[in-house]
């Protein structure tokens, strides 16, 4: 049983987390090895299973990383699914979520090359504060926090829509007590969750453990409906929990690409991803 454990060229030999995946994996019988996506190996790999686990720098590379993805699920099972990826790499899928009566962080799309007016926008909407963000992200790459009138937030937008699409959304600030609340979900059971500080500076360090929380029943039915509503079944996702504007939860991200799972956190949570894993390819 041969699993890739797919990551980028800054963790040729994988983050800390899933480190301790490719041991579980090892002890129950399996060939587990790193996979650099974009390496020469990454193109002509064949094992039994590739997983995404530390493709850390794929949005700045998406389209490479998509035909890379694409290729890799025509060779063998990747997980999470193709369609799936596909999917989530652009956070649009906030739009889509919000159709489907899940709630979410109010979010605007501007499309590339057409910006919207911020300040007139917020103003209707009564934002005072605004967020903007590539459409292509992660680990608040060229995300920043503004005054909606500010002409920085328009400039800012401008900038991003001049080579991408890019969202603005409210400045949510009972973020401030809260912080970022990730729900993790493995193989169809909500595993466990770690509250995080807010993410508006790009480079948070990785290198820590995190308090872990236990989901309220408002927190654990906002989960439920996200992964309700995702086109696949996922065997991992990550639901990114903050107050929304009346303060109760609404989901800010899902990550079903390569989220950090904060195995560490939880010994049983890597447990289980370990035997899903092998479940799946014997």
């Amino acid at each position: 049983m041969r699993i890739a454990l797919a990551t980028c060229q800054t963790l040729p030999d994988l983050f800390t987390d899933d480190q301790l995946l490719r041991e579980a994996l090892e002890a129950r019988g399996a060939e587990a090895h790193p996979l650099v996506w974009d390496s020469e190996a990454g193109t002509t790999d064949r094992p039994d299973l590739c997983v995404l686990r530390n493709t850390w720098d794929y949005y700045l590379k998406l389209e490479p990383f998509l035909v890379w993805a694409e290729a890799m699920a025509t060779r063998t099972r990747l997980l999470n699914p193709w369609p799936l990826v596909r999917w989530n790499a652009h956070k649009a899928y906030l739009l889509e979520l919000a159709t489907r009566k899940v709630p979410t962080v109010p979010t605007l799309l501007a499309r590339r090359g057409r910006p919207l007016p911020v300040a007139a926008l917020a103003a209707a909407a009564g934002w005072t504060e605004v967020v903007v963000k590539p459409a292509v992200s992660a680990g608040a790459h060229r995300t920043a926090r503004h005054v909606s009138a500010d002409p920085a937030a328009q400039a800012h937008l401008d900038e991003l829509v001049a080579d991408g699409d890019a969202l603005i959304q409210p400045y949510l600030v009972g973020v401030e007590g809260y912080g970022e609340r990730s729900f993790l979900v493995i193989d169809g059971q909500l595993t466990h969750g770690v509250r995080r500080p807010q993410a508006l500076t790009e480079g948070v360090a990785l290198d820590r453990t995190l308090e872990r929380v236990t989901p309220t029943d408002l927190e654990g039915e906002r989960v439920r409906l996200a992964l309700a509503a995702l086109p696949v079944e996922p065997l991992y996702a990550r639901i990114d929990l903050v107050p929304g504007l009346d303060g109760s939860p609404v989901v800010m991200e899902v990550e079903v690409i390569e989220p950090r799972l904060f195995l560490q956190e939880c010994p049983e949570a890597l447990e289980r991803f370990a035997d899903a894993l092998i479940k799946i390819i014997k």
